[in-house]
């Protein structure tokens, strides 16, 4: 498994696995609630929207295939290859 962190001002790390990928970004820790959040995908990209009271910003993700899906687990958004 190789793991990779961006220096954004969001937690996201990187995994890699023999079956797949997954991208995690760590949205509890700013308080950021699901229905804030969008995730549009353009081709190899995935570009999440969001827009609190406090904070609106738009970041692109890089993913290793165009193919992806995502949901949301107790505050983490996770990014991952559909199987």
């Amino acid at each position: 498994m190789n793991k990779s962190r961006s220096d954004t001002d969001l937690h996201v790390a990187r995994y890699e696995y023999e079956s797949g990928w997954v991208v995690a970004v760590d949205l509890l820790e700013l308080a950021i609630d699901t229905e804030s959040v969008t995730v549009d995908y353009l081709e190899e990209e995935a570009v999440i929207g969001i827009d609190t009271p406090t904070l609106k910003t738009e970041i692109d993700l890089t993913l290793p295939e165009q193919e992806a899906e995502h949901r949301f687990n107790n505050g983490v958004l996770v990014v991952k290859n559909v199987t």
